[in-house]
């Protein structure tokens, strides 16, 4: 349908994942302002309007809890005081105070700065030179930088809607394969030319490109690599220091296994900043486990997350997001007008 070739060739698959659901289910998909972005789904009665910048905007993603969930710093603290499990972490405003922070920490530890999502602006440092280094980029997004310890186990995206948890996935760190002959940096330019060719068979963003930057150069320095290193053929080396789809990860999928105390950490995350949409990024060693036992941490919540990662798992069931979202909407946009004002 020609409407669908808006969404098309645009950095994020949101549009067009919510697009293709709102005309399945019988809705109309009409673009306002190509120029601005704006689009809306019609039908039931009501109109939801969208903006694509990034990933569309949507009427459950209200101003504040948004702003909440954008600054890391807000979202710690109301997380703690809530009682949600979060790394430990202190706020450091100036480069004089940062030995004496680090002190209290033992390396390597994460350095963020208060503003940022799909893993940018979060670094590793694996000694007080790389944290110097470090703290000066996360400066130039904000003066207040976080500096948090570093904590070990799976990485797992586990979204809430309204409540409920409607979705959750594995973020598999991205691996190449050595074959014996090939360096790290041509074995990862062999896996970007595959992903890429993914992408356009599917037409759709599936795989995101392994970026080779200067995180990547630190992350292998701490494992005692570089991208000169050949593997041995058959050996895995993990080449991001973030699990996130956006920075390369393999996503499993794991609704359906996620014990029932992850599900109440991940919703009691949402309730606490208050965010009726969320995905919420927990760290531990088994998600499928009891908390009490396995124990874990939130590292974050993002109050607009990116819904396509679970649409397009690379294993396990896909879980159909952007209908579900769709009906959630039309359900509240019916709830909303149907208030009046409390004098």
């Amino acid at each position: 349908m020609a409407v669908l070739d808006y969404f098309k060739n645009l950095r994020y698959n949101e549009g067009l994942l919510l697009a293709k659901a709102a005309l399945r289910l019988g809705y109309k998909v009409e673009v306002v302002d190509p120029a601005a972005k704006f689009w809306k789904i019609k039908g039931d009665g009501v109109e939801l309007l969208f903006k694509l910048f990034g990933n569309p905007t949507n009427p459950l993603v209200s101003l504040g809890p948004r702003q909440a969930t954008k600054n890391k710093r807000v979202a710690k603290v109301l997380m703690e005081k809530n009682g949600v499990p979060t790394p430990r972490y202190h706020i450091c405003h100036d480069e004089k105070d940062l030995s004496r922070i680090i002190a209290k920490y033992k390396f390597p530890v994460i350095i963020k700065s208060i503003y940022g999502s799909l893993g940018k602006r979060v670094y590793m440092a694996n000694d007080i030179k790389e944290a110097k280094k470090w703290f000066s980029l996360a400066q130039k997004r904000s003066k207040s930088v976080i500096i948090e310890e570093f904590v070990k186990g799976n990485d797992y995206r586990v979204l809430v809607l309204l409540g409920e948890v409607v979705a959750a996935c594995q973020r598999v760190p991205p691996f190449v394969v050595g074959d014996g002959k090939s360096t790290i940096e041509e074995l990862i330019s062999q896996e970007n030319k595959k992903r890429e060719e993914i992408n356009k068979r599917k037409k759709i963003i599936v795989y995101h490109k392994i970026k080779v930057d200067e995180k990547l150069f630190s992350y292998l320095k701490s494992i005692g690599k570089s991208l000169d290193y050949v593997p041995q053929k058959g050996e895995k080396i993990r080449v991001a220091l973030t699990a996130n789809w956006s920075a390369g990860g393999h996503l499993i999928d794991v609704t359906e296994k996620i014990h029932p105390t992850f599900k109440k950490i991940a919703i009691d995350t949402c309730k606490a900043c208050n965010v009726f949409y969320g995905g919420v990024d927990i760290i531990t060693k088994d998600i499928t486990k009891d908390y009490r036992d396995v124990h874990g941490w939130v590292l974050e919540v993002n109050g607009r997350a990116e819904f396509s990662l679970h649409q397009i798992v690379h294993e396990g069931k896909k879980r159909d997001i952007a209908s579900l979202l769709i009906k959630s909407l039309i359900r509240y946009k019916k709830t909303i007008e149907r208030l009046k004002p409390v004098y």
